[in-house]
Formats: C-alpha cells, sequence, structure tokens
C-alpha cells in the first residue's frame, strides 16, 4: 500500500496510480504549451529541477537540486517565476525580463534614497527636501511602470493555463 491516505483509510494502490498517472498527463500537457507547473515546498517555489528561493536580504534566487545558483538577486517573485519556466522547459532566458527587473530594482533604490535625503532636508532647505520629493514621486512612478511591464508577462504565462 502506498503511504497515500485519506481521513486514515488507505486508498487502494490501482487507484493512488492512477492519480499519479493522470496528474504526470496533466503536467506534460502543461508542459508542451510551454508552462511548468510549480509546487510549493518549506524551501521556497520548486518548479521542476529549479527552485526560487527568497533570501533573507529580500531578493529571489534561482537554484537548481543540487543546491547551485543559476540567478541571484532578482527583486521580483514574477521575474523569478518566469526565467526559472525558461530554465526548465530549456528556452533562452529573456534578457529583457532580466533587464525589467534590474531598472525596477534602481527605481526602487533611487525611492528610497530621495525618501531619505527629503526627510533630512526637510527642516533645513524646505525647498531642497520638495525637489527631493518631486524626484522621489518619479522613481514611484518608474517602478510602478517596470513592475506592470514584468506583471503583463507574467499574466501572458498565467494565460496559457
Amino acid at each position: 500500500m502506498s503511504p497515500f491516505s485519506i481521513e486514515q483509510k488507505q486508498v487502494p494502490e490501482r487507484l493512488y496510480r492512477q492519480v499519479v498517472n493522470l496528474s504526470n498527463e496533466v503536467k506534460n500537457n502543461f508542459r508542451k504549451k510551454g508552462i511548468v507547473i510549480p509546487t510549493t515546498t518549506k524551501n521556497g517555489l520548486k518548479m521542476g529541477r529549479f527552485t526560487v528561493v527568497k533570501s533573507k536580504n529580500g531578493f529571489f534566487n534561482i537554484r537548481d537540486f543540487k543546491g547551485e545558483v543559476w540567478y541571484d538577486n532578482i527583486n521580483l517573485q514574477q521575474t523569478a517565476v518566469l526565467i526559472a519556466n525558461d530554465l526548465e522547459l530549456g528556452r533562452f532566458v529573456k534578457t529583457e525580463i532580466l533587464k525589467l527587473d534590474q531598472q525596477y530594482g534602481w527605481a526602487a533604490f533611487e525611492e528610497e534614497l530621495h525618501k531619505q535625503g527629503a526627510a533630512k532636508l526637510k527642516t533645513k532647505n524646505p525647498d531642497q527636501s520638495d525637489i527631493r520629493v518631486a524626484k522621489q514621486n518619479i522613481f514611484v512612478l518608474k517602478k510602478k511602470m517596470y513592475k506592470e511591464q514584468i506583471t503583463r508577462h507574467f499574466r501572458k504565462l498565467c494565460n496559457l493555463i
């Protein structure tokens, strides 16, 4: 008997095998469409041989089954999923997605930089503080724009389902 049980009752081996076969068939059909079905693990989001892991510094990494890092310091989880999907399917990684993610990260950094600068200058030089707030708002919009572009690619992948 298999270890698979429902409400403490053992499922017959034949039924268990049918469910496993059906599951494999569904996964293969999605793979043909260009989608790797992710599964959640304690380490992160597993996509075939690759796992998307959130590191302690807040960035996402893509590791293979040996634990070797293939891509690191990815800002958005959607970017990491898109890259891991392409890696698992043996496709070339879309550099435009990586570039958008990098631009998102720089915009987030610049936003925080101007936010802190505005706070420091608020009492000393209100005019300079207002300029910093205006620059901060520009980077908020840029960050949003880059995230929307990445999300658009992610939605295209999800719409294949």
